[in-house]
């Protein structure tokens, strides 16, 4: 009986309590609201109704908006590198160059006697922009060596648009006939040089060994190149064979080397021809600085005390203009002093303008050789 009260009054209370609950609600705490509240709460104390346990309630503090600035960069594809292939600064460019001054010693086709010892010279030009050391080399490629270097070493340093004579001693062959032989310049790298166009460069010597020269003399001496040049007033040396004045008031002796061993000790000398037609002017040395001569000069290898302050006497030949040099000359004193050095290795000279030395006009009056040559007839012991 009284279970049945109870049930009846917690009945009552729930038709109560969903009697407010589903009426409109208005702001403020209304008697009703109170009524509703106080029978809920009965019936959970009474375990009608049973509370779920939902923890902790979070509280939610409101951001600001965020502005543009703020947000995160969207995502987007990254885009692809491209990668434009640029020169090492540290790389360069080998190119080597040659012109008409190739030939600095033994022309094509040069004739010689069997055996005789010959230095080739070729004048290259450092086209490129490396820098050439001793590492460069001189390396055979073809042909006939006689008995020439197989690698040889370039000299000094040559920096890009200066030159440089390579040189080599070769020894014609014993049986007559036309033979030639191939150089190349190798880089450190092991790579042969090529020309502006991307050819290799080619460097030949082709000579005709004859039992006795058409030109009719027994030999034909070439001025060799590393030990013949020039030495100025003030005691600089240099290359090739020039001599004059400068516009700076320095007056220029050439110096020039023939090697004559190949003439046998006791050779008696019968002629000597002097051909130095391979010349070329700049300014008015015969205008200007007169008569150039030669003179026998034993100066081994020049230095300073070489250059010799004229005037003085005894001169082997003399040319007072361009067309004296142009034609070749028959000399009795150059006979007389090449056969004092038959037995020697070299036979030496110095040519100077001996009455003026420098005009001092400010400009440069210059004779500058290329192939300067002797032919010499002999007969032996």
């Amino acid at each position: 009986m009284r279970y049945r009260s109870l049930l009846l009054a917690a009945l009552w209370l729930g038709l109560a309590y969903l009697a407010v609950s589903c009426a409109p609600t208005e702001p403020g705490s209304s008697d009703e609201e109170l009524a509703a509240t106080s029978a809920y709460e009965t019936l959970v104390a009474m375990g009608v109704i049973q509370t779920q346990d939902t923890g902790p309630t979070a509280t939610i503090t409101p951001q600001p908006p965020e502005s543009q600035a703020d947000l995160p960069p969207s995502p987007t594809s990254t885009p692809t590198a491209t990668i434009t292939p640029t020169q090492d600064p540290d790389e360069c460019t080998n190119i080597a160059t040659y012109g008409a001054d190739v030939d600095v010693t033994i022309p094509d086709d040069t004739e010689v006697l069997p055996e005789a010892s010959i230095q080739k010279i070729w004048r290259i030009y450092n086209g490129g922009t490396c820098i050439w050391t001793t590492s460069y080399q001189l390396v055979f490629a073809a042909g006939d060596q006689m008995g020439g270097p197989s690698v040889q070493a370039i000299t000094g340093s040559v920096e890009p648009d200066d030159s440089v004579d390579l040189s080599i001693e070769i020894i014609a062959p014993s049986t007559p006939g036309t033979y030639q032989g191939v150089w190349r310049l190798r880089s450190p790298q092991g790579a042969y040089l090529s020309g502006p166009t991307g050819d290799i460069i080619t460097l030949w010597v082709r000579i005709v060994v004859t039992e006795t020269p058409s030109s009719g003399y027994d030999i034909v001496l070439f001025v060799t190149e590393p030990i013949s040049g020039y030495v100025l007033s003030n005691g600089t040396t240099g290359a090739p064979e020039n001599v004059g004045d400068f516009p700076d008031g320095n007056s220029m002796q050439a110096f020039m080397t023939w090697i004559i061993s190949p003439i046998p000790a006791g050779s008696t000398i019968q002629e000597v021809q002097v051909d130095f037609s391979d010349f070329t002017t700049l300014g008015s040395p015969f205008a200007d600085l007169q008569c150039l001569r030669a003179y026998q000069h034993d100066y081994g290898t020049m230095d300073s005390d070489d250059y010799i302050t004229g005037p003085v006497s005894g001169a082997l030949a003399r040319w007072c203009d361009a067309a004296d040099l142009e034609e070749p000359i028959i000399s009795d004193a150059f006979r007389t002093a090449l056969q004092d050095k038959v037995g020697s290795v070299r036979f030496q000279i110095r040519l100077q303008f001996n009455e003026v030395a420098s005009d001092g006009d400010d400009e440069a009056d210059v004779v500058r050789f290329g192939m300067a040559v002797l032919r010499v007839k002999y007969t032996e012991p």
